[in-house]
């Protein structure tokens, strides 16, 4: 459990560094340079996902509560869309031209979906700490921001239907490979 609450508040601390100290990352910029930001920015991140996996992995689970029958499927279905919006929240699309934060909103999906699934201590911590995480990014981000005025490409639909078939390619691999790797649970 130690390193799953290590690896959520390196994950936060640094995901909030832009949004409430704008100071410290403007030095980090300044010290060493936009790719060294970059870098050490990405490297942070993968630790900290690294330290909740080691965590999820080593902590034994103690059953909270019992998740509906429909859980599972609704869980998956939350999760597809939840990736969708993860993806458009990176590349030009019509959603990330109509709704803000559309990365987040993902997120928020993703953490839902798997809460909803998952009835047990180790899924509370680490879903609900990630939860709890993407609001408060939104709210730190709006305020931060205001309201910004929406993306001004306009983006085809071909390039959106490929968006979204590289956002189902992206679930599927992840569905089948990389979730029973990453938490020991095969889903399909």
């Amino acid at each position: 459990m130690a390193w799953m609450i290590a690896g959520l508040w390196l994950w936060s601390s640094v995901h909030f560094v832009p949004a409430v100290a704008p100071n410290v990352k403007s030095a980090w910029k300044e010290k060493l340079g936009v790719g060294g930001y970059v870098g050490t920015f990405s490297l942070l991140i993968f630790l900290s996902i690294f330290l909740m996996v080691m965590g999820w992995k080593t902590t034994q689970p103690m059953h909270l509560y019992n998740s509906p029958g429909f859980a599972r499927h609704l869980a998956m279905l939350l999760v597809l869309f939840g990736f969708v919006f993860i993806v458009a929240g990176r590349y030009p699309s019509r959603i990330r031209q109509r709704i803000r934060n559309p990365m987040l909103i993902g997120f928020k999906a993703w953490a839902v979906a798997h809460l909803l699934a998952n009835g047990d201590s180790r899924s509370l911590m680490l879903f609900g700490t990630l939860l709890i995480w993407a609001v408060i990014s939104v709210i730190t981000i709006n305020r931060r921001d205001g309201k910004t005025p929406r993306q001004e490409t306009v983006v085809s639909l071909p390039a959106d239907l490929a968006l979204m078939g590289l956002s189902v390619v992206v679930y599927i691999v992840i569905a089948l490979y990389a979730h029973p790797w990453l938490s020991g649970v095969a889903l399909m």
